[in-house]
């Protein structure tokens, strides 16, 4: 039984938006899977496609943590969260 719940947590993913305040950049959405971005918004530039967002760092009215390297190494992007929404997909 155990196995089984262990297999079809690996097919669940856990995803996020995560929207930035506006100061005129061209990023507002991070999406994240699993913690990992796999798409910005609404120009999707590709500079922070493959980072992570540590989960255990995130807060809204904080600035957003980043680690992306060659970019950013476990730093943050100057922007602050201003909502997280999150679902689920299997």
């Amino acid at each position: 039984m155990a196995k089984c719940i262990v297999k079809l947590l690996k097919f669940i993913i856990m995803r996020k938006i995560i929207h930035l305040e506006d100061q005129g950049q061209d990023l507002l959405r991070l999406i994240l899977e699993n913690g990992k971005v796999v798409e910005e918004q609404p120009v999707n530039q590709g500079v922070y496609i493959g980072g992570y967002v540590p989960k255990y760092e995130l807060e809204v009215g904080q600035p957003c943590p980043m680690h992306c390297p060659p970019h950013i190494e476990f730093g943050y992007l100057k922007y602050n969260v201003t909502k997280i929404e999150s679902e689920t997909e299997k």
